[in-house]
Order: C-alpha cells, then sequence, then structure tokens
C-alpha cells in the first residue's frame, strides 16, 4: 500500500507539492512532517518553512483559507464537511460554510462549443436567442439564458471544459493522503478514507447533470398539484451528462425583504409554506433539498416560492425517517430514552458506548430548553449543541441525516429572516405525528412482517450449507483466524523514525571522531597544514548534524 501511494505522488508531483506548501502556508507543517510529504518541497523550503501561522487567524479560518487556496475540488470538500459538524468544532464548521464557489467565468464560445457537440447541431437551431452574458459562474458549470424555438425562456447549464480531468485527479490525490492519515495519524473520531469517498461520489454525481435533471424531475412529482411550490421543469431533448436546459423562472430572492413588501407577499405565510414544503419532503417523501439557502429559493409575484438548484439532495428510507420522527418526539417531549433507542436502531451508537454519560449529556441538554415555548428554542444553537454531545461519545449518524441537520438549520434561518416569530418545531410536529402513526399503520406492519418472514425464510434454507462448508474447511484443516491490531503501525512508525536518528547520530559522532584521529596523525594531504579528510570530515559531520536538528525541530519534539 505505501509503495501504491508513494507512485501516486511521484506522479502527481507537482499537485502534492502545491497542497504541502499550501499547508505551510497556514500553518499546518507538522502535518507536511506526519505524512512523509516533505520530500516534495524544495530543499531550501524545507530548511526555512515557518513553523505556526499567524497568531491572529484562527484555526476554522486557516482551514477555509487553505482549502479555497487549493482550487474548485478542495472548496468542494470543504462544504462537505461543514456538514460534518459530528467529527468537527463549531468554529470550523463555521468557517467552513463561508467557503464560496464563485469563480470567474470560462470564454462563451467554449461553452457554445460544448452546447453544439453535445445537441450535435448549431446553436441557432436549438435556441433562438442566447445570452453570451453567464447569469452565474461556479467551478464545474456556468449558467446562460436562452429562448427556445417556440418562445419558451429557459436556463442552460454547461459543464466546464477539463473540470472533469481536474476533479479526477484531485481525488486521487485526496485519496492518497486519506490512506496516509488513516496509517499516520489514526483518527479515532472519523474514517478519512471513508470521507473522500463520499466526497467522490457526491462530486461525480454533480458532474453528470442528467443525474441533476432526474432530481429536479422527482420533485416535480412530489410537489405535483401542490399549492404555492414551483420545480422547474427539465427539457430533456437538450440535457446531456454536460448540459442542463430547465424551464426559466423570473422572481426575487427570498432575503430580499423590501421586493416582497413592494409585492404584497404575506412573509409570515410564505415561512410557513416553505416549512412545510421542506418537512414534506423530509418526513413524507424521504427526499429533500440539501441546500435551500436563499440563492436556490425564488418568490414569484403571487407569492409562489421556487425552488432551484438540485445539485445536492438527500435521502432517507422509511427505517431513518422512523427514526428521525422517534428522536423529534423525545426532543419534543423530553423523553430521553426514546432518542438514545432512536440512536441505536439508526446505527449510530459505536460500540462500547458509554449509554449513562450520554443519557446524562441529553439529559442536561433538554433540561436547557425545558419550559421554553417553541418559539424561543433556536433549533440552529440546539443541532449545534445535540452535534456536540454526539461527537463527545462517538455517536456517528449517516452522511444524510448530517446533511439534513444542515439543511433544516438553513431552513430555520430563511424562515425566521421571513417572519421573526416563526416557529419550525411547531410546524415540524404534525408532520412527526402523521410520519409515526404511518409506522404503525397495521398494513404496512404486514409487508415488513410477511418480508422478514421471507428473509428469515431464506436464511434458514442457506444455513445447513453453510454449516456443512464451514466442518469441512476445519477438517480439512484450511480454516483461519485473523487478527487485527490497532494502533500498532503509527508505534512502528515512530520507532523507525527514532532508530534512524541514533543511526545518524552514531554516523556523526563516528565521523568527528576519526576526523579527529586523522588532525591528530596529520595524515593524508595537507591545506594550511590541516588534514583535508579529516576537515572534510567535520563539514559532512556538520552538515548531518544540522539536517537532524532541523528534523527534530520541524516535527514539534524539541
Amino acid at each position: 500500500m505505501r509503495g501504491f501511494w508513494l507512485n501516486r505522488r511521484i506522479q502527481h508531483y507537482r499537485r502534492y507539492r502545491q497542497i504541502a506548501e499550501s499547508l505551510i502556508r497556514h500553518g499546518f507543517g507538522y502535518l507536511v512532517e506526519q505524512l512523509e510529504l516533505s520530500p516534495v518541497i524544495p530543499a531550501p523550503r524545507r530548511i526555512f518553512w515557518r513553523r505556526r501561522a499567524e497568531e491572529a487567524l484562527s484555526l476554522g479560518a486557516r482551514v477555509r483559507l487553505m482549502l479555497e487556496s487549493l482550487g474548485p475540488t478542495f472548496v468542494k470538500l470543504g462544504q462537505l464537511l461543514s456538514t460534518r459538524s459530528d467529527i468537527l468544532p463549531p468554529e470550523v464548521v463555521d468557517e467552513l460554510k463561508r467557503l464560496q464557489d464563485d469563480v470567474p467565468p470560462f470564454p462563451v464560445d467554449e461553452a457554445i462549443a460544448v452546447i453544439e457537440q453535445e445537441t450535435g447541431r448549431p446553436l441557432s437551431e436549438s435556441f433562438i436567442a442566447f445570452d453570451r452574458q453567464p447569469l452565474a459562474a461556479a467551478s464545474i458549470a456556468q449558467v446562460h439564458r436562452a429562448v427556445l424555438p417556440g418562445g419558451e425562456q429557459v436556463v442552460v447549464k454547461v459543464r466546464r471544459p477539463g473540470i472533469e480531468q481536474v476533479i479526477e485527479t484531485d481525488v486521487e490525490i485526496l485519496f492518497g493522503l486519506a490512506h496516509l492519515v488513516a496509517e499516520r495519524l489514526r483518527p479515532d473520531l472519523f474514517d478519512p478514507v471513508e470521507i473522500v469517498q463520499e466526497f467522490a461520489r457526491g462530486v461525480r454525481r454533480e458532474l453528470d447533470f442528467t443525474i441533476e435533471g432526474s432530481h429536479a424531475r422527482r420533485f416535480g412529482e412530489n410537489f405535483k398539484g401542490y399549492p404555492g411550490i414551483k420545480i422547474p421543469k427539465v427539457h430533456w431533448e437538450f440535457t446531456t451528462p454536460r448540459l442542463l436546459v430547465l424551464e426559466y423562472i423570473e422572481g426575487v430572492k427570498v432575503d430580499r425583504l423590501d421586493a416582497l413588501e413592494a409585492m404584497g407577499v404575506d412573509r409570515r405565510e410564505l415561512a410557513r409554506r416553505g416549512a412545510e414544503a421542506f418537512l414534506k419532503q423530509v418526513m413524507l417523501d424521504g427526499y429533500f433539498h440539501g441546500d435551500p439557502h436563499p440563492g436556490n429559493l425564488l418568490v414569484l409575484p403571487d407569492g409562489t416560492l421556487a425552488l432551484l438548484d438540485f445539485g445536492i439532495v438527500g435521502r432517507l428510507d422509511d427505517a431513518a425517517m422512523a427514526q428521525l420522527a422517534e428522536m423529534y418526539l423525545g426532543v419534543v417531549r423530553g423523553d430521553v430514552d426514546r432518542i438514545i433507542k432512536a440512536m441505536g436502531r439508526a446505527g449510530a451508537l459505536a460500540p462500547g458506548s458509554d449509554l449513562l454519560a450520554l443519557r446524562e449529556d441529553l439529559k442536561d441538554l433538554l433540561e436547557r430548553y425545558y419550559g421554553k415555548a417553541l418559539g424561543d428554542v433556536s433549533l440552529a444553537r440546539f443541532l449545534s449543541e445535540g452535534l456536540a454531545v454526539a461527537r463527545r461519545h462517538g455517536v456517528k449518524f449517516p452522511p444524510d441525516l448530517l446533511l439534513l441537520a444542515r439543511a433544516f438549520m438553513t431552513m430555520e434561518g430563511v424562515g425566521k429572516l421571513l417572519d421573526p416569530r416563526f416557529d419550525v418545531l411547531q410546524v415540524a410536529e404534525p408532520f412527526a405525528q402523521q410520519l409515526v402513526r404511518a409506522r404503525l399503520d397495521p398494513e404496512r406492519l404486514a409487508r415488513r412482517a410477511a418480508g422478514a418472514l421471507a428473509d428469515y425464510a431464506e436464511l434458514l434454507a442457506r444455513l445447513p450449507v453453510a454449516v456443512d462448508r464451514a466442518l469441512d474447511r476445519l477438517n480439512r484443516g484450511e480454516l483461519e483466524v485473523n487478527f487485527r491490531h490497532r494502533g500498532l503501525d503509527r508505534l512502528i512508525h515512530r520507532i523507525d523514525i527514532v532508530s534512524n536518528r541514533i543511526a545518524f547520530s552514531v554516523i556523526i559522532g563516528a565521523l568527528i571522531v576519526g576526523s579527529s584521529l586523522i588532525i591528530q596523525a596529520q595524515r593524508g594531504p595537507l591545506v594550511f597544514d590541516m588534514p583535508v579528510l579529516g576537515a572534510l570530515g567535520y563539514v559532512i559531520a556538520g552538515i548531518f548534524g544540522i539536517g537532524l536538528i532541523l528534523s527534530i525541530w520541524r516535527s514539534g519534539r524539541l
């Protein structure tokens, strides 16, 4: 494994060097040392790099600036990590939420070339009008306004040329770094390889616009006939993995309060309708918009709320929705045992968790809010404190539940902006009760029981064969027991470093002693009555000694 990632590091030497230099520049030089990235840094930089960044910058700010300096792939990784309040401290998460994906637009002629290549015909045959000035530009794509031959206005989303190669290279490098982090640092709260795998799946889905189009179509089906909500129509005749054409919706962003007042929109009703639409997605559909920030919400002149940008979508199966409802009702009713039971069913509790300590911390959390009116409770603050408790106890929620937590906080912020008295918990309770009632529906329980019986019957049918195979392997002496050690790789690595330093020290000492003997004996060629070999030995010993001291100094273990 080590040789594999070393080969990859050589292939992407320049990019590894940029990453290592950015780590150093933002005060993470110790990671360069621990991850063995120092060989990609030029020798002068290795000698004089600064160990610490400016004291005025917080940890979160330095992480954000580092990710921004490394380009779009790392910005998107930071945006993913901003949903992981279960493994990152709040101050880092808050900084990562500020990451921007705005980049300069690419030339419109390149966008037109992509459109013509994907549609297989000249631009004028696809659109009777095409705005050469993009509406928006991001790292993966940019958006232009256009008009179809029938007169319908649309938006055309075009993938940035060459971005897939850039992202694939960075993803490969991130996998290499994740394996190094897992091997060298052994983090307890998260699996770095698993995080990169999740990120790779997400960013590859974003590169394929047919997936975003499918999301938009499904949202349109879920909200068909639902009053006050608008989903843009997808024009599938133009849509490909590199091109997405959607209905253009004219409206104002939901955070433009002055424009909403001028339109005569009832902001309180708009906040309630938006919250109900989001809760329907979560608790009834199990398919929700993962980024409901104001830029993705437009208000039409008649007060209709339009949802845009379906690149980030969360999914919840029946079991997850039921557990979510149980946790919600446990919070509302102050039932800590109900919350812990729902966590256990969700598989979020780590083996060997101290349930008594977790119970006490959850009890303390709920007591801080007990007796307060629902309107006085900040969902964002409550979720932030709850995730801090989960982090302390090693509770690991599925990624979609963490995405949901962030979406809930964003939705509450939009609701409070529209109506300062907005109470999302009050709006959510009927949906949670409906979900719990649906879970206890006799017909649904019968279907689940029938499915479980079929699974057990299949298991019993396979059991004799499996037992016979195991006994046969045991009789032939082929049964093996594998042991997996934890934590020894890091110890071996540290011992290897220590032994190398001791070996260098012995070599330095031998050079000094040998050079001293040569000088005392006055043997070999002389320069100014000084034996050249003895002087050369001192110089080499000095260079090795300085290198050893610098290595120890950079490791932070003086």
